[in-house]
């Protein structure tokens, strides 16, 4: 399922917010990124090739009927999204839950992600009949390029931080109607805010006893991006 997404980007020295929306020429490339994965992977499979196979171990989701009372929509994925563990990647293919395939790999992007070049690679040298990489060797690979992927990942996310936080420096006075998705410390009352407007899901502090679904006004309590602060507080909306 596509959703309106937003990022916080500096162009040109300058925050700006960005919007993605969902499109049938998105959820297209989508799904035929994701079919062209599972069937490297059956192929991979099928002739005992070593490849970086993507796998989630399975979760137990809520009841369907808990899942109808939610409001459609970024509300009922948020109560799915909480319940799936992190994809894991090794040299045997395995079960992923969430896309319902006995294997599957990413191979389509071997410009942007080293392990899609691998995939490529172990491909090519299979079908010119040349030596692949066996398990112990891709293991190693994997430690190592595994490791970078998600110090990268990192990076990004701090970096998407500080940019969101001086994006709202900029925002003085500004509210958004958003939607509470779910609690992340209720002790705290710190919960999850859907905000359409700016089509992102920010960490709120919520009125005690918000429900799934209820309407929101957000608003910037703090925020100064070079001590790495935002606080963000909602009310009933």
């Amino acid at each position: 399922m596509l959703f309106r997404s937003g990022r916080i980007r500096c162009l040109e020295g300058v925050a700006a917010l960005e919007i993605s929306d969902p499109s049938p020429s998105r959820q297209l490339v989508a799904e035929a990124m994701i079919l062209a994965g599972s069937v490297v992977a059956e192929y991979g499979q099928r002739h005992g090739l070593a490849l970086p196979y993507r796998s989630q171990l399975p979760a137990s989701l809520p009841a369907p009927a808990e899942l109808e009372a939610l409001p459609e929509g970024a509300v009922r994925f948020a109560a799915i999204r909480r319940c799936l563990s992190r994809g894991l990647v090794g040299s045997r293919p395995a079960a992923h839950f969430s896309l319902g395939l006995p294997a599957y790999v990413q191979a389509t992007s071997p410009i942007r992600r080293y392990g899609d070049l691998v995939v490529q690679r172990q491909l090519a040298a299979h079908l010119e009949g040349s030596t692949v990489m066996g398990e112990p060797e891709l293991e190693e690979q994997l430690q190592v390029f595994d490791a970078a992927v998600r110090e990268g990942l990192g990076i990004s996310r701090e970096d998407q931080r500080h940019w969101q936080q001086v994006w709202f420096e900029g925002q003085a006075g500004g509210q958004w109607r958003g939607q509470f998705l779910r609690w992340l410390r209720p002790q705290d009352r710190l919960g999850l805010v859907r905000a359409d407007s700016l089509a992102m899901d920010l960490a709120a502090e919520c009125p005690a006893g918000s429900e799934p679904g209820d309407a929101l006004l957000l608003r910037v309590h703090q925020v100064d991006s070079l001590r790495d602060q935002l606080r963000l507080v909602c009310a009933p909306g």
